[in-house]
């Protein structure tokens, strides 16, 4: 039986982890530890408050963790019987799927009897829902299965309404907590939409704010594999990290509503929260390396200054689009890669664009530009 100033050890460790003052990668290591070996693991998603947390795990040989991820999480054996039961009930792995039917599967033989037969323990369901899904589950080895089964069980039962409640904490301080410090750091007059997004695009976070453009699909929207489509899925967000990957800065850049009422202007900033231990809060929200985060602020439409330069100036749409983009602080190098174009091309067209508007310098041309749009 548990003694209590380990659950109280534990329960700390279990809100330092939902309030991000350390990785629920501790939790695990504590839980494991105080059941005497038990290979533990949790795994989840809330679509609705676009949360998506990978498979964290402790006790575990990690290269195991890696096939798993690559592999048999789609071969796992025990899921489907796992998720058709209710949510905060111990379920023992023998319910998920018998023995005798799982020693007939690739996931046994080839995933789970190597690493010294894990072929027993339990779990439990902590959220069940069409949106919302999270599990912690715990793995023993078959030789230790009497040792270790009865403590881990009533270890479980006793944790679950703690646990819940801790995911709860979790996501609204996390959410909270990332939108303060965008809004600060940004220096933004209001709380933006913000979306938290893997490297490969797909959203594991975004908060109220965000989700309305998301389920509008404007100015932002979400394709089949969960991937962030802005614009209607025109313009590509690869671009936009790669980009933010070579000049090692904030990307801005608007995007025009679908219903033509506002403009959004979009900034994508990089966090990692292994770089900076006071963003380790955004684990909470299932990122565990550096991420792309998206602010996104609406307005009402402003000027449209690349008309008024076209027919005051009779600059091309190119040239309008290079002036505005210096008026930005874009450098001629940032403008080449985001146009695509040669370094060359850009310096060209900004000689030609001074030419037309009358100045001589790039700093006068901004200023220029920014008298116009004052008075337009």
């Amino acid at each position: 039986m548990i003694q209590s100033d380990d659950f109280s050890r534990l329960t700390t460790t279990l809100f330092s982890a939902a309030m991000g003052a350390s990785g629920w990668d501790a939790f695990l290591d504590e839980l494991t530890r105080q059941s005497g070996g038990v290979c533990t693991h949790m795994f989840g998603f809330d679509t609705e408050a676009q949360i998506s947390m990978g498979l964290t795990a402790s006790g575990y040989d990690p290269s195991y963790i890696e096939t798993y991820n690559a592999h048999y999480a789609e071969r796992n054996a025990w899921a489907p019987g796992f998720a058709e039961h209710d949510a905060g009930v111990f379920v023992d792995c023998e319910q998920m799927c018998p023995s005798t039917e799982l020693a007939q599967t690739e996931f046994y033989n080839d995933w789970l009897r190597p690493q010294e037969e894990i072929s027993t323990g339990g779990g439990v369901l902590l959220f069940k829902g069409d949106t919302r899904v999270f599990l912690l589950g715990g793995n023993i080895r078959a030789k230790d299965e009497d040792k270790l089964k009865g403590g881990w069980t009533e270890l479980v039962r006793l944790m679950t309404p703690h646990m819940q409640q801790a995911f709860e904490v979790s996501r609204a301080l996390a959410g909270a907590k990332l939108e303060t410090m965008m809004a600060t750091s940004q220096r933004l007059g209001e709380v933006p939409g913000i979306v938290v997004l893997t490297d490969i695009g797909r959203i594991v976070y975004a908060n109220g704010i965000a989700s309305e453009m998301i389920d509008r699909g404007s100015p932002i929207g979400v394709d089949l594999m969960g991937r962030l489509r802005l614009d209607g899925g025109r313009l590509p967000i690869h671009r936009l990290r790669d980009h933010l990957q070579i000049s090692a800065k904030t990307v801005t850049f608007t995007l025009h509503g679908e219903d033509d009422s506002k403009d959004y202007e979009i900034r994508l900033v990089r966090l990692s929260p292994d770089a900076c231990p006071s963003l380790s809060f955004i684990r909470a929200l299932g990122v565990s390396r550096e991420c792309s985060v998206l602010l996104i602020t609406g307005r009402d439409h402003a000027p449209d200054l690349a008309f008024i330069l076209k027919t005051r100036f009779q600059l091309t749409d190119a040239e309008a689009h290079v002036a505005l983009l210096l008026a930005e602080g874009m450098s001629t190098r940032e403008i080449s890669e985001q146009r695509e174009v040669s370094i060359h091309t850009v310096r060209h067209q900004v000689k030609t664009i001074l030419q037309k508007v009358g100045v001589r310098r790039q700093t006068e041309l901004v200023r220029t530009l920014s008298v116009i749009s004052a008075s337009a």
